[in-house]
């Protein structure tokens, strides 16, 4: 086996790896909607099914906002106050219904 040999396996290697990630973002999306169907699904997994509805459904937002984004950025610009969580999910709530 010469140093180039590897050469020749490249496209096979390449279909391989490719094949593996379709697999892997498969068993993902699996994965996400089962926790979606058995009621258990964490903030980050349900923004991640939003994301992947957005194509097949046509539809791009220009910014997608988070009560964590929110909140963050007036804690920067404010000082930290407890009723400021639930204005943020009133406000992101309302915004997103507009």
């Amino acid at each position: 086996m010469t140093d180039q040999s590897w050469i020749g396996d490249a496209p096979l290697r390449q279909r391989v790896r490719l094949w593996r990630l379709r697999v892997r973002s498969l068993l993902l999306r699996l994965r996400r909607g089962l926790l979606y169907g058995i009621g258990r699904l964490s903030k980050e997994e349900a923004r991640l099914i939003f994301v992947d509805c957005q194509t097949p459904a046509g539809w791009h937002p220009l910014l997608m906002l988070s009560d964590d984004d929110v909140l963050e950025e007036l804690n920067e610009d404010f000082e930290n106050d407890p009723s400021l969580s639930e204005l943020v999910s009133a406000a992101c709530a309302r915004v997103s219904y507009k």
